[in-house]
């Protein structure tokens, strides 16, 4: 990762540790380097990975490294990190994946949907769940929790 993201991370960890009584459980690494954490075998896993615009090259799952630009290596790698987080998971463990889909004036990218099917090559499907917000903003009415389960 270039220096820059790894301050920006450090920054971030930092303030959700100074949220969390127990902060000394929060650990700051790589998703992709999920089996050298030491986690025990879990029954539920939520999380919300970065999101990237199809039409973008800067990928947030590499910091950006100008080698693995591209949407369909975001994906990729998103299917990766999923079959790496279900080698942790209990059998029966419930994982919920927060999404949502992006728009950038007229270029639409279907995240909801192609991050789904990258899980999918992992975990099975279990439904969905869309949360409206209240109050809502104009561009910003809802987001999706997308549940699988390991099986």
């Amino acid at each position: 990762m270039p220096p820059t993201a790894l301050r920006a991370d450090s920054r971030r960890h930092a303030w959700v540790a100074g949220q969390l009584q127990r902060w000394q459980q929060l650990v700051h690494g790589d998703s992709a380097r999920l089996a050298s954490c030491g986690f025990p075998r879990m029954d539920f896993c939520m999380t919300s990975p970065p999101f990237m615009p199809r039409h973008h090259r800067w990928n947030p799952l590499f910091a950006g490294d100008p080698r693995k630009a591209g949407y369909a290596l975001y994906l990729k790698q998103l299917e990766k990190i999923f079959a790496k987080v279900a080698k942790i998971l209990k059998p029966g463990a419930l994982v919920v994946v927060q999404a949502d889909n992006l728009r950038h004036g007229r270029i639409y990218t279907p995240l909801v949907r192609d991050m789904s099917m990258a899980i999918s090559e992992t975990l099975a499907p279990h439904g969905e769940i869309i949360v409206r917000w209240k109050p809502a903003k104009p561009d910003y009415l809802h987001t999706h929790c997308l549940l699988f389960k390991r099986a």
